[in-house]
């Protein structure tokens, strides 16, 4: 994960991904602290990224984190097919 950002900006991470099989272990918790605590260091006041919509598992996951859906939305448009 390649991570960026600093002073009044926000953070865009993408593609972190745990096998299900090791999700009782909690390498997806200990990986979402490391990313705030570097985040922190760096002076960044914010982290965003995107979740599918129908993926309720990774939302509760994230909402237990303390994280909340925000008000903005993604537009797409597939290029090719």
């Amino acid at each position: 994960m390649e991570i960026d950002g600093h002073g009044d900006y926000s953070v865009m991470f993408n593609c972190l991904n745990e096998i299900p099989s090791s999700q009782r272990f909690c390498f997806g918790r200990a990986s979402m602290r490391k990313v705030e605590r570097k985040m922190l260091f760096a002076g960044c006041p914010k982290l965003n990224f995107h979740v599918c919509s129908g993926n309720q598992d990774l939302l509760a996951f994230y909402e237990r984190l303390g994280y909340a859906i925000g008000s903005v939305l993604t537009f797409y448009k597939r290029l090719i097919d």
